[in-house]
């Protein structure tokens, strides 16, 4: 058993943490990753690529985090928005658009680390385990 998890980050550094924090997980994890909103449009398109979980970074390029989150509004998937973004507005926008959860970055490492452990357990295993269907937002940490 394994989580498909779609990371969309065009951050170097952020990308080589979160693999990093994936590794060391109890969980196995299968990571793709998009740079941009259009590379995660392409492999979404894809009706062969289902992913079980989807983390999303806002600031990213061509399309933005929040563009997606419109464009996939009804989309089975759950989306995690893991932003270095501090701001209460945007954060109500991300979960009024069908984000599960909307978490900052922390800045100390081993925070960063839990973090991610903790939206992959929470979201990407529990899809796994109660099929993407059973998984919704409700009840989340909005």
């Amino acid at each position: 058993m394994y989580v498909d998890v779609l990371l969309i980050e065009d951050n170097l550094g952020d990308i080589v943490l979160i693999r990093d924090a994936v590794n060391r997980l109890s969980v196995p994890v299968n990571l793709y990753l998009a740079l941009d909103g259009h590379q995660a449009l392409l492999m979404l398109s894809n009706p062969r690529f289902q992913p079980d979980l989807i983390v999303l970074d806002l600031n990213i390029p061509k399309i933005s985090g929040t563009e997606l989150l419109d464009l996939w509004k009804g989309y089975r998937t759950p989306v995690v928005v893991l932003t270095s973004s501090m701001n209460p507005e945007e954060r109500k926008l991300c979960l009024s658009s069908g984000a599960c959860q909307f978490v900052t970055k922390p800045v100390v490492l081993e925070e960063f680390e839990q973090a991610v452990g903790r939206i992959i357990e929470q979201w990407g295993l529990r899809a796994v385990l109660v099929g993407r269907s059973g998984t919704t937002c409700v009840g989340n940490s909005r």
